[in-house]
């Protein structure tokens, strides 16, 4: 599913440059979960924006489902982002002055997909938060905003789920709820979930871990992964 080759990524230049990435390599078999782990400015989330189409690496090369996403012509890119896809961010990035039934049918109205209210309702659902659809999501606690990400980020049913430091935010009563609801939507969607955290009670949780730091792998476990 996910075959990353030797990425580098090195930002700047000459006596100003970092290298976040280094040499990094792994496979990860469809629908499995992830974690990436690491300190601050290890480069997990690097990795994560090179995976999901956000950052190009320096070198090397990320494949998905075999065929090379940055070999890809930008417009290539993009669809792949909008169309197997889904971003949850530890900001929730969602427009406060637009209900959430508004917010939710963004990815939808992105691709220009019929039915856009209908799949949104469903995904609210799924999320348990249907009765909130018509509130500005401004007036929503920050738990609620989490399920409201959650419900844009699956309403495309992408192929993989991306979330970075997705409790970040949360009280740890409300963080326990979403963690349930990401493996939830790993098993019965079948959705390849990966995510990049500090929370180290979430990271036991998942199947297979991988550890960067300096921008390289210094430690890993799953059977579902290969280094």
């Amino acid at each position: 599913m996910i075959k990353v080759d030797n990425i580098s990524k090195v930002y700047g230049e000459d006596a100003a440059s970092f290298q976040a990435l280094h040499e990094v390599s792994f496979e990860l078999t469809k629908g499995a979960n992830l974690a990436i782990l690491g300190k601050s400015g290890s480069g997990k989330s690097t990795l994560m924006h090179a995976l999901a189409g956000l950052d190009r690496p320096t070198s090397g090369s990320v494949s998905i489902n075999g065929k090379d996403l940055w070999s890809r012509k930008q417009k290539e890119i993009d669809v792949y982002r909008n169309q197997m896809v889904g971003f949850v961010f530890q900001d929730f990035y969602l427009q406060n002055e637009e209900t959430v039934l508004e917010n939710v049918m963004v990815p939808l109205e992105i691709r220009g997909v019929g039915d856009r209210k209908q799949k949104a309702y469903a995904a609210l659902e799924r999320l348990e938060i249907k009765d909130k659809a018509d509130n500005l999501t401004r007036h929503l606690s920050g738990g609620e905003k989490q399920r409201v990400c959650l419900a844009r980020a699956i309403i495309g049913q992408p192929e993989i789920l991306f979330a970075d430091e997705p409790t970040g935010n949360l009280d740890s009563k409300t963080s326990e709820k979403v963690e349930a609801l990401l493996f939830k939507l790993n098993k019965e969607l079948g959705t390849t979930l990966v995510v990049v955290t500090h929370n180290e009670d979430l990271a036991r949780r998942f199947a297979n871990k991988i550890v960067l730091k300096d921008g390289q792998i210094i430690s890993h476990e799953g059977k579902e992964l290969t280094i």
